[in-house]
């Protein structure tokens, strides 16, 4: 099309609007990027004992999203997941046979004094703990192999919970409006003064528990599983 003098085309009009949108796309595909490989920049693996002796050093070094991968042995001393880091995966490379945390009491306690939850989940966790057999704890308290705080979600999966000891919830307690998924696990010989020789599940709480084995547990009470109050566990695919 001939261009006359002075006169306004409907290209020269798009020009600036389309080189606007050009410019707008790059930058946001720049921002886009940057968000990328931030991702994959903060998410790590640390290795337990390679990067730090202990569990509970890698997992206060550790950020969310962070997987720590813990080589064979048995590993002495309770385990907390901080409040702070809500999503951290806490794993073993060869499964509960060959991978352990066992309970036990402060450093300089004195002799006999109970070891506590062997693995505490702060609350409004959602963290992983996968591979592990969990052993000696014991509390006057709840949860003597593990304590789920209240409105946690973590999932524990593949673990061995076995010869721990509470006032309830022997094997595992699960705190009120909490909501944790126990799938492929085997609970056994553990044993509570009044409820919940295996699993203790406070008042309005939904836990899913799937495919799990749970024998051998004691209490005056609900030597398998204790629910509390509006409680409401999904159980399936499992032995008592």
């Amino acid at each position: 099309m001939k261009k006359l003098m002075n006169e306004v085309l409907p290209s020269d009009i798009l020009k600036p609007s389309l080189m606007l949108f050009t410019k707008c796309c790059t930058f946001c595909f720049f921002i886009l990027s940057i968000f990328i490989s931030s991702s994959v920049v903060f998410a790590a693996t640390i290795f337990v004992p390679g990067d730090y002796a202990t569990i509970q050093e890698a997992l206060d070094a550790a950020v969310s999203g962070d997987i720590v991968l813990v080589a064979d042995g048995t590993y002495s001393g309770n385990i907390l997941f901080p409040g702070n880091k809500t999503n951290i995966t806490l794993i073993s490379v060869h499964g509960p046979d060959s991978t352990v945390i066992e309970g036990a009491p402060p450093e300089g306690a004195p002799e006999g004094d109970p070891s506590g939850s062997v693995v505490t989940f702060s609350a409004d966790n959602s963290s992983i703990l996968e591979g592990f057999t969990i052993t000696n704890g014991s509390t006057s308290g709840n949860g003597g192999g593990i304590r789920i705080g209240t409105n946690s979600s973590p999932t524990i999966t593949n673990c061995i919970i076995t010869n721990n000891s509470a006032s309830s919830g022997g094997g595992i307690t699960v705190g009120s409006t909490a909501s944790p998924n126990i799938t492929n696990c085997t609970i056994t010989n553990n044993e509570a003064s009044l409820r919940g020789g295996g699993i203790i599940i406070a008042d309005s709480s939904t836990p899913f528990i799937d495919n799990c084995i749970i024998s051998h547990n004691l209490a005056p009470f609900g030597a398998g599983i204790s629910c509390g109050i509006s409680s409401a566990p999904f159980i399936t695919n499992s032995t008592f």
